[in-house]
């Protein structure tokens, strides 16, 4: 008898479906035997190969579990988080767009500020003060790096007229 490792590789389901399909086919005719009977070459192999079918199943199954789990701490830790925080960031931005709304609303209403009659066309503008912008520093090489040179009252003279 041929041992059923040689025929069956390791336990991938449709590997093992097609190997017994395989071995069926190529047995002679015999056909698989109901409990009880004596095992032919054709059920040696199914049994073999269901055991792997089974093996393999169990794993699939243990597998899919840890694949859930890792998904359900996905959804809990970084999307619903992640949701969260965009939501309350929209929030937050849709306030600040309501009151710039509201605030240009009530500027294109106000027309003077002395009060003007109202057949007179008027038109306000604001000027809003902010903070001072300030120009970043400009690196000039430093007074005290270059060194001092020392001249003569007739030196600067004559240099005047170089």
């Amino acid at each position: 008898m041929i041992p059923a490792k040689r025929l069956v590789s390791p336990a991938y389901s449709a590997e093992v479906i097609s190997q017994i399909e395989f071995v069926c086919s190529n047995s002679g005719g015999s056909k698989p035997v109901l409990p009880g009977e004596p095992h032919s070459r054709c059920s040696y192999y199914i049994h073999g190969a269901i055991d792997k079918f089974k093996a393999a199943t169990q794993k699939l199954a243990e597998k899919t579990g840890e694949l859930n789990d890792g998904v359900h701490e996905f959804s809990r830790e970084g999307i619903d988080e992640l949701s969260g925080k965009v939501t309350e960031a929209m929030d937050d931005l849709n306030e600040v767009l309501d009151t710039a709304h509201a605030a240009l609303d009530q500027s294109q209403e106000y027309r003077s500020y002395a009060g003007a009659s109202d057949d007179m066309e008027t038109s306000v503008k604001f000027i809003m003060k902010t903070d001072e912008i300030k120009r970043p520093e400009e690196k000039t090489p430093d007074a005290e790096a270059q060194p001092e040179v020392k001249t003569t009252f007739w030196e600067r003279v004559k240099n005047l007229f170089h």
